[in-house]
């Protein structure tokens, strides 16, 4: 059943009454074509309202209604007509013709989306069915005028030509071929769509209160810059009263190649920030016995690319072999003095810019207490 609601969102599935009509059309005579039209448009009607009840908008299914519809009333006139056998070439040029109106349409059709009064599940739903339809439109629109167009100059170059079988090809037999082909097509296209939603990072979007309002992949967010609100958690390494430093990736959205915290990252669509810290660390922290995350700090980050709710972390760490599963190849621990010395010089993350003058008051003056203690105690020992 999921298969089936995922091919339906295929938008092309709506021109498979129009396909089904044309084929039939060369083995029913006239009439029963009338009445297949006018049937045909009464179904594609009902199914896109049956479909809707499933928030599923297959809405190609009603520019082809409509032109079963004015094919009905066009051809109802007469009860015989020599255009008949010229039925694929009317629905074409008859499609065209919708489809061109509902490009007419689409500003006023966008805005009474924006101002729908539906769920965001809905809204959402309903604007990404209206990208889709109008992107099927515009490719339907080219190929038909384009095939229109060959079928003109054909019938004004071979007047004298009387292959019959040639002829029908171009003008009857062509056309269901290339609504085939273009559902097929646009299968292939979701298909390879659905693959890469798959593999992409989706981010929970927050209001203003910090709850969890929708989601939305990395890659759109990053297009638009500070339009949505995301977690992020980061994790200070504390080592004998000192921090633990490595440079950021080449490729980081913010800061690049910055000196920062060893762990930092995105908190996913549906995961916990628990969830997250254990996935960002475990790799090197796996043979360790339950290393304490303690929740330091959150406030907003933001700057001209990001908005961001940063959870700040703290693992303080007590024994050497910890810390050499801690360890990188580009980090070393920082002292307080030393990062005092070069803060403002760009050599820190953003991030780590206005998270230090916290850290300092807090747990890096708390262990600097403890390691005097400990020295003092050693002294009298």
């Amino acid at each position: 059943m999921e298969k089936i609601n995922k091919s339906l969102t295929n938008q092309a599935v709506g021109l498979l009454p129009l396909l089904f009509f044309m084929i039939m059309c060369n083995y029913i005579n006239y009439m029963l074509s009338l009445i297949l039209g006018c049937c045909s448009s009464l179904i594609c009607f009902f199914m896109f309202q049956e479909l809707r009840k499933e928030n599923i908008y297959q809405l190609l299914l009603i520019p082809t209604g409509i032109t079963f519809l004015i094919f009905s009333v066009f051809f109802s006139f007469r009860s015989e007509s020599p255009l008949y056998n010229y039925t694929s070439l009317i629905m074409e040029i008859l499609l065209v013709i919708v489809i061109a109106s509902f490009n007419l349409l689409k500003r006023p059709i966008y805005k009474w989306v924006r101002n729908s009064e539906l769920t965001k599940l809905k809204h959402a739903t309903l604007r990404v069915s209206f990208k889709e339809f109008y992107f099927s439109l515009n490719v339907l629109q080219y190929l038909f005028i384009i095939h229109l167009s060959f079928v003109t100059i054909f019938c004004f170059l071979s007047a004298g030509i009387e292959n019959i079988h040639f002829r029908h090809f171009v003008i009857r037999e062509f056309i269901p071929m290339l609504v085939l082909g273009f559902v097929l097509f646009e299968q292939v296209r979701m298909k390879m769509m659905r693959s890469k939603l798959k593999k992409e990072m989706w981010l929970p979007v927050l209001n203003k209160k910090g709850k969890v309002i929708g989601c939305i992949a990395r890659s759109v967010s990053r297009s638009t810059s500070k339009k949505y609100y995301h977690p992020v958690v980061r994790v200070a390494v504390v080592y004998n009263g000192m921090l633990y430093l490595s440079d950021r990736e080449r490729d980081a959205y913010i800061s690049p190649e910055a000196i920062d915290y060893p762990y930092h990252g995105y908190v996913a669509f549906r995961k916990s920030l628990e969830k997250t810290i254990h996935e960002l660390t475990c790799i090197d922290l796996e043979k360790q016995q339950k290393p304490h995350f303690s929740p330091m700090l959150n406030y907003t980050f933001e700057n001209d690319k990001v908005k961001h709710m940063v959870n700040l972390y703290v693992l303080i760490i007590r024994s050497e072999s910890m810390m050499n599963a801690v360890k990188r190849d580009n980090g070393k621990l920082w002292t307080a003095r030393q990062i005092e010395d070069n803060l403002g010089k760009g050599l820190f993350s953003e991030y780590f810019e206005q998270e230090f003058n916290y850290l300092q008051q807090t747990v890096l003056l708390a262990e600097n207490y403890k390691q005097m203690y400990k020295s003092g105690a050693k002294a009298e020992a």
